[in-house]
């Protein structure tokens, strides 16, 4: 840890309101979200939503606001008035100070908590005379003090009326201060009250301050990265995490996450995993396909054969990553059969289908149905002989002699055809 001493002009140039700079905040107390500072405006949260930093007292309650040069003495009282810096001080109109109550040889300690940590932390107190000391504790997420820092009274830039700027940060790439803890005293052997007085706060997060664009991969193209800082500091890049370059413009890259290496002029070294996108938007479309089959055939596309009814998909991959979905809808048509069963005499012809079948036989035909597939037609011919059967009668003339429905009454030699 390094402790070191700001002169308040420098101090005063340097920070601003509360404002983001370098992956670092500064406040001077002059301006607050959403509120108009005034003499007594509570500090606990206004600033939690934007930087994570919240203020509280020791013994409960919170500190407030004292402005310069007020009716009644907050927080010290100078050879130039109450709460008022020597002339060449410019702390503008507000500064911090504990309870508002100039009284005693102490006063309730200030409490910074963050929700992020912070690696390093400046800040000045007013008015440091008649034997005044500071101690100054940082703190980690376990409450536990990990710096302790005393400033007395006589060392440099202190003094009556005085600003005494000073501020410290941690070596290595992690932040680890969760809470600074600010105390002073005054011993018994000085006259007067004691009172808090504290203005131009500044700390830094730990972490690199950076941010990334990215082009996604399309059918023509492969994706791209583009990792930058977002402060004046500057970083070195790297996708293997051995060759380093300040350029942090990465092309030539597939679909997925990419882990980019990133170090600082410390040699702090983090990695930032980047998404790069596929742009669907701009994929090949699907292809659909119908195609009807008979029983016993076989659709085969890109390797693969079908031959149920259903519905089947690939996917044809692409060297460049634009996969294209196929999509089959196959329907699968049965062949059919029908038998039939004919009975014929000597010398009679039958035709079915413009096929002629005279004899006795089992005869098969393969027909073409309209849905295209092969119809199987199974014809059995049976020829039944004809029969002859003589009949004899006799009749008195006069008579009539019926057969099968037909009459005769002369004699003769007569036939029938029965079927």
């Amino acid at each position: 840890m390094k402790l070191f001493f700001i002169s308040s002009l420098v101090a005063c140039a340097l920070l601003l309101n509360a404002q983001v700079e370098n992956g670092c905040i500064s406040i001077d107390f002059e301006s607050f979200p959403n509120q108009t500072p005034t003499a007594g405006l509570v500090l606990s949260d206004q600033y939690k939503d934007a930087f994570g930093l919240s203020f509280s007292l020791e013994t409960g309650g919170f500190p407030v606001l004292a402005d310069v040069g007020g009716a009644a003495a907050e927080a010290f009282g100078s050879a130039w008035g109450n709460d008022t810096p020597r002339p060449s001080v410019d702390i503008g109109k507000f500064f911090l100070t504990d309870d508002g109550q100039l009284s005693g040889l102490t006063s309730p300690a200030i409490i910074l908590d963050f929700e992020v940590p912070i690696d390093s932390f400046a800040g000045c107190i007013l008015d440091m005379d008649f034997e005044e000391f500071f101690i100054i504790q940082a703190l980690d997420e376990f409450g536990t003090v990990i710096l302790e820092e005393r400033i007395d009274a006589g060392d440099p830039g202190t003094g009556d009326g005085q600003l005494t700027c000073w501020g410290f940060n941690l070596p290595g790439c992690e932040g680890s201060i969760y809470s600074i803890k600010y105390a002073g005293f005054r011993p018994e052997t000085s006259p007067g009250a004691f009172g808090l007085g504290m203005d131009y706060f500044s700390f830094c997060y730990s972490g690199l301050q950076i941010d990334t664009e990215t082009t996604p991969v399309t059918c023509d193209e492969l994706g791209s990265i583009s990792i930058f800082s977002t402060t004046d500091e500057v970083y070195e890049y790297s996708l293997d995490g051995s060759n380093y370059s300040l350029n942090g413009s990465f092309d030539q890259l597939d679909e997925g996450v990419q882990t980019i290496y990133v170090k600082d002029s410390e040699d702090c070294t983090t990695t930032v995993d980047v998404n790069v996108e596929m742009d669907i938007e701009n994929l090949p479309d699907p292809i659909f396909i119908e195609e009807v089959i008979c029983e016993g055939q076989v659709f085969s596309f890109n390797g693969q054969e079908y031959n149920s009814t259903g519905m089947y998909q690939q996917t044809l991959e692409a060297a460049n990553g634009c996969d294209t979905l196929w999509n089959l809808s196959l329907t699968v048509n049965p062949n059919l059969s029908e038998i039939i069963n004919l009975e014929i005499c000597d010398g009679e012809t039958i035709d079915i289908n413009g096929e002629s079948y005279s004899t006795s036989g089992s005869f098969e035909q393969v027909l073409n149905s309209l849905d295209g597939c092969d119809s199987t037609l199974v014809i059995n011919v049976e020829n039944i002989a004809n029969t002859m059967e003589n009949v004899f009668a006799q009749i008195c003339e006069g008579e009539s002699y019926v057969l099968n429905g037909e009459s005769y009454i002369s004699e003769g030699l007569y036939s029938q055809p029965l079927t």
